[in-house]
């Protein structure tokens, strides 16, 4: 039986979904709410494009909020084009450096827009700083705020949405390979006749960083290795090796363990295992720390994976 890569592609994604939960409970007393704890609940219809509710101590203290701007991304701009040019008869003759001239010019106009978004946020006091910027997978400012701003700067005509910074906690389940089948896998074929074990395959690990000095996961970074490169989003450095940054925190291990259970390779002569796609390459994005992972990490994360190269016209 031969299955496509893309399918086996989405089968990976689908695995490499990492479990997270909210780093607080619904049940925290009032007093102990802060913004990054809140429980959805209904707003007034004025209020539709902010969540959450606050109480008066929120809308005092500067919180990290995600803006999340009118205009689709740039990524959704791509896979809007080239649908076009694939199902419309009129622009089947549309060429790829069309849609290549189209995105150049769409993400300046993004990058104007959100400069614009974070002039008049800065000048009217409604934000403290603008710390960060993604317009690739999506398109959000994040911004220091008091809660009071970040409710008006949700009624804004460029604003789409407002929302908490919120945090999770990575988890771990119990399922193995052979419970998911993946050694079942390994046995079928692509189209190619090739056995599928990720070959060609190039798997993003979005967690606590990767130990990528482990002999099952190569023992380096760049090119060459397992790990083919990849980002600490978290200390804001190009290293993204799992290391125990604080030590009691309480997740070490985590992202090594994720990317050994998708792209692992046992080396005959020093033992270990066979992860899910041992042929894989893999991307490590450190998003996790000491105070978890914030939606913001995770958020920067993405728009790097799905652009590692920093080139929006290439796959």
């Amino acid at each position: 039986m031969k299955f496509r890569k893309e399918t086996l592609f989405m089968l990976f994604i689908a695995l490499m979904c990492v479990h997270c939960q909210p780093a607080f409970s619904q049940n925290d007393s009032p007093n102990e709410l802060r913004s990054d704890r809140y429980t959805v609940e209904q707003v007034a219809p004025q209020q539709t494009r902010f969540s959450p509710p606050m109480t008066q101590a929120d809308r005092q203290s500067t919180e990290t909020w995600i803006v999340e701007l009118e205009q689709s991304s740039v990524l959704e701009m791509r896979q809007g084009l080239m649908a076009q040019a694939t199902l419309n008869s009129t622009l089947a003759t549309k060429t790829a450096q069309d849609i290549k001239a189209q995105l150049i010019e769409y993400q300046q106009t993004l990058s104007e827009r959100q400069d614009r978004l974070a002039s008049q946020l800065i000048s009217s006091g409604l934000a403290e700083i603008v710390q960060r910027r993604i317009s690739f997978s999506k398109n959000v400012l994040v911004v220091k705020a008091k809660g009071v701003q970040a409710r008006k700067i949700a009624t804004l005509d460029a604003v789409k949405s407002v929302y908490p910074d919120a945090r999770y906690a990575p988890t771990i389940t119990t399922a193995d390979i052979i419970d998911i089948g993946a050694d079942q896998v390994w046995g079928l074929f692509d189209e190619n006749d090739q056995n599928i074990t990720g070959k060609d395959i190039k798997i993003a690990i979005l967690d606590t960083g990767i130990d990528y000095t482990h002999v099952n996961l190569g023992g380096c970074i760049g090119d060459g290795c397992k790990v083919a490169g990849g980002y600490d989003v978290y200390n804001n450095d190009a290293d993204p090796l799992e290391t125990a940054d604080d030590p009691f925190y309480p997740f070490l291990g985590h992202g090594t363990h994720v990317a050994g259970i998708a792209a692992a390779k046992q080396e005959n002569s020093q033992g270990g295992f066979n992860g899910v796609a041992p042929d894989a390459l893999l991307y490590a994005y450190k998003v996790c720390g000491e105070d978890l992972c914030s939606t913001s990490n995770i958020l920067t994360g993405l728009d790097m994976a799905a652009n590692p190269d920093g080139n929006i016209n290439t796959d």
